[in-house]
């Protein structure tokens, strides 16, 4: 099976949003699934898998039963407390790399940490 569900009406980082604007993001783009779906929308992905307590509040407060993550782990439902881990797979991912993925190996999610530090430093001294 599958699911549908929001993943932010202009993908934009959720930690960096106020509340009002993390409110509106997400209601809004839940209302518009809603309304096309005619369905509860009862999920949602956080851009980047970025959330925090204040965000995981939020989406509480909006109704949400679940928020995928990219908190690099395997779930345990007795762990869940309303938000899920993904593993990203792309191209240039071997069944190697899968598997070390899956196995929580923290070497392979060190590189992709590193990237981010350094474009969100780069990004802050373009910015000055």
């Amino acid at each position: 099976g599958h699911s549908i569900g929001v993943h932010g009406k202009h993908h934009v980082s959720w930690t960096s949003l106020a509340d009002k604007q993390l409110e509106a993001e997400l209601s809004e783009c839940k209302m518009w699934l809603e309304d096309l779906l005619g369905q509860p929308i009862r999920s949602c992905c956080a851009p980047d898998g970025e959330v925090n307590r204040r965000v995981l509040r939020t989406i509480q407060r909006c109704e949400f039963r679940v928020c995928c993550t990219a908190w690099p782990a395997m779930n345990r439902l007795a762990d869940a407390g309303g938000s899920l881990s993904r593993i990203y797979v792309g191209r240039a991912d071997t069944l190697h790399t899968f598997m070390q993925k899956v196995r929580g190996a923290p070497l392979v999610y060190l590189r992709r940490k590193l990237r981010k530090a350094i474009l969100a430093l780069h990004k802050r001294l373009l910015n000055r």
